[in-house]
């Protein structure tokens, strides 16, 4: 999928370039300036943190308390974490934790990929300190928290039974993980930590900054009556998307269904940004990944709409 949609993209990003230079270098400049001011000091400290936890040995610490709760979901304590991570730390901590672990064998291919499905969501602080200052005052934020992560549960059943993941329990590392783990708690690691996590910073930057030329285009060149732009704009890239959706004129059941919905996607920029995070490891697939958040998508929409309906 990414050989096919790349290269489309880059190709629309050029003939911005050439033709419209100043459009595009208004969405390149929104692009990264929301790389600077919100993604990177908010995804970079936990992206580190998380990285060191690993590193060092102290998933157990962290996960033990809600062993009971993930061992409903059929994860190991390794699995777990990446599940945390993924909630907590939002877009593309999950993903990345889950392939961190496959590389060093820590989970199976199984798992992984059961975790590809179901570890990658917007953080909660995204949702408090975005979206919800832009969710319409009728609609209840509370509602919007419920339906971007009551899915996990049916999610989760699907992606258990598709990828035959065995039932388990969150299991204590067993000897050969912990004497792993203090060799690689070496004086330079932190090093290898840092610059790993530095170069994902920079990929998800360039793909900000492309899929906000991209939707500089959009939005230049659709009329603003155009009932489909916000929702196009938010299955591009969900922050301007959700910001086109407040300012828009539609029912606010509508607008609150399209913010739920972009939110858990997170647009083709999130697609893309979770690809550059687990390309290298072969077990995983990016189409598998994109099939699941649109089942997430649509779960959460409906259930928005159900329960706003019942009202």
């Amino acid at each position: 999928m990414k050989k096919s949609l790349f290269p489309s993209a880059m190709s629309a990003v050029m003939g911005l370039l050439l033709f419209c230079p100043s459009l595009a270098l208004a969405g390149a400049r929104s692009g990264l300036l929301l790389w600077f001011h919100t993604v990177l000091p908010t995804l970079l400290p936990f992206m580190l943190c998380s990285s060191a936890i690993v590193a060092f040995g102290a998933v157990p610490a962290i996960t033990r308390p809600l062993a009971p709760l993930f061992s409903r979901l059929s994860l190991s304590e390794n699995g777990s974490y990446a599940l945390m991570a993924g909630i907590l730390c939002g877009y593309p901590m999950g993903p990345k934790t889950a392939a961190d672990f496959l590389a060093e064998k820590e989970i199976s291919t199984e798992e992984a990929r059961y975790l590809l499905a179901v570890s990658a969501w917007p953080s909660p602080m995204f949702l408090a300190g975005y979206l919800a200052a832009l969710l319409p005052a009728s609609l209840s934020f509370s509602r919007v928290l419920f339906c971007v992560y009551a899915p996990i549960f049916l999610t989760a059943a699907l992606a258990r039974a598709v990828y035959h993941v065995p039932k388990q329990t969150c299991k204590k590392q067993n000897q050969r993980q912990a004497v792993k783990t203090s060799v690689s708690a070496s004086p330079g690691s932190f090093d290898e930590i840092l610059m790993d996590c530095l170069e994902i910073m920079a990929k998800i930057g360039g793909y900000l900054m492309i899929f906000s030329i991209l939707s500089s285009f959009v939005t230049a060149f659709s009329p603003k009556e155009c009932f489909l732009r916000p929702y196009l704009l938010g299955l591009i890239e969900m922050t301007t998307g959700i910001q086109e959706m407040a300012s828009s004129c539609h029912p606010d059941l509508l607008i609150g269904a399209g913010m739920t919905g972009s939110a858990v996607f997170g647009g083709l920029s999130g697609i893309f940004q979770v690809s550059a995070v687990i390309k290298k490891n072969a077990g995983l697939s990016i189409r598998h990944y994109v099939l699941w958040k649109l089942l997430h998508l649509l779960l959460s929409t409906v259930l928005f709409i159900l329960l706003s309906l019942s009202d």
